[in-house]
């Protein structure tokens, strides 16, 4: 006759699947971690003035590379009288994206 004690089982189990699961879940976080400090080192250009050399635009205006005065940002408005779309390049699911003129006055 065999003797079987099922709180011993399902100790047993969840011992293992506790050991199996926490070093994958500290993997997980670390590489995620990782990956996300990666990312916004990477990103960082993003926060650059366009021009090193000279002053960034004040709040609420923009300056492209190549442009020499700082524009106001751009309302609908403005983007429908004052941007022309060149080219299309490509679209996600919410954006389209396309080699743009901006009629600099």
């Amino acid at each position: 006759m065999q003797v079987t004690t099922s709180g011993n089982q399902g100790s047993s189990i969840r011992q293992r699947v506790t050991l199996t699961l926490v070093p994958l879940i500290a993997v997980i976080l670390t590489v995620t971690t990782i990956f996300r400090n990666e990312l916004l080192d990477a990103l960082g250009w993003l926060k650059r003035p366009v021009d090193s050399k000279s002053d960034s635009c004040p709040s609420g205006y923009f300056r492209l590379e190549g442009m020499k005065d700082c524009m106001p940002w751009l309302s609908c408005e403005m983007i429908q009288s004052e941007v022309a779309v060149i080219e299309p390049i490509g679209q996600g699911a919410v954006k389209q994206v396309g080699s743009l003129y901006f009629f600099d006055a």
